[in-house]
């Protein structure tokens, strides 16, 4: 049994209500501190109406598109003869928004930091293909004065190396969705070799991942892209070489 002591209305008097103690929970966060939950009916009849949040709580399956559903809710209430405008409706954005806009602009900044180890990589092809075009510049001159043209030249050194980067990619993409669909697992063997686990201390007893085609695309797209730079800036270079000079050279 507990005791509750509450104010109630107007009353410079507190209300004092007897429960019994159904269960605790723990999220590690402000609800701990400050979030205690009962039956409405037993607040009733105990007079603690006013003394809390008077109300209903609605769950939908995406707690995303809570906003975009607010005016189907004030519509459904006002067809069971409440007056919808009358009613405030608090979405859980409203008192945990600021997680979400944390973890949101966290993945924005990790997207950004891993658009530049891309571009490092990216920048690796290019070298590569660049000491390749100097290796074979004699056989390029040799190929232009047999009659091959500097879009043939260009096409050669851009497949040869766009392959090398799409091979790249669909192997770092492969290994990047096996890791994700397997991060609890990958997490418990990291804390077996190092003997200390990530999530000691937080709320969370296993590692939360979800791949998200649209995530995938996004990061196909960009590598795509550089790779692309990456393998036709060299390609060109290689097409500009002057064949009497690069056979004097060789």
């Amino acid at each position: 049994p507990v005791t509750l002591v509450a104010p109630t209305g107007n009353s410079s008097r507190p209300t004092v209500a007897r429960f019994t103690l159904a269960g605790t929970f723990a999220v590690g966060a402000e609800p701990d501190a400050r979030l205690a939950i009962a039956r409405r009916a037993d607040i009733a009849a105990r007079g603690l109406a006013g003394a809390g949040i008077d109300g209903a709580r609605l769950y939908f399956a995406d707690p995303l598109a809570v906003p975009a559903l607010a005016a189907d809710v004030r519509r459904a209430l006002e067809a069971l003869g409440e007056d919808g405008e009358s009613l405030p409706i608090r979405f859980w954005m409203d008192d945990y928004g600021e997680l979400f806009r944390a973890v949101k602009i966290e993945k924005a900044i990790m997207f950004a930091l891993l658009a530049l180890i891309v571009a490092i990589a990216a920048f690796n092809i290019v070298s590569g293909q660049a000491m390749l075009v100097n290796d074979k510049r004699g056989d390029v001159a040799m190929l232009a004065t047999l009659g091959a043209s500097r879009r043939f030249v260009v096409l050669i050194f851009f497949l040869q190396g766009f392959a090398v980067a799409v091979a790249g990619i669909v192997g770092g993409l492969a290994a990047g969705v096996l890791l994700a669909i397997n991060a609890d697992a990958a997490m418990q063997l990291l804390a077996t070799l190092s003997g200390a686990s990530l999530i000691d201390g937080t709320v969370f007893t296993e590692v939360p991942s979800q791949v998200l085609l649209s995530d995938l695309a996004a990061i196909l797209g960009l590598s795509l892209s550089l790779s692309l730079l990456a393998a036709l800036l060299p390609a060109r270079k290689a097409a500009a070489e002057n064949p009497a000079e690069a056979l004097h050279r060789a």
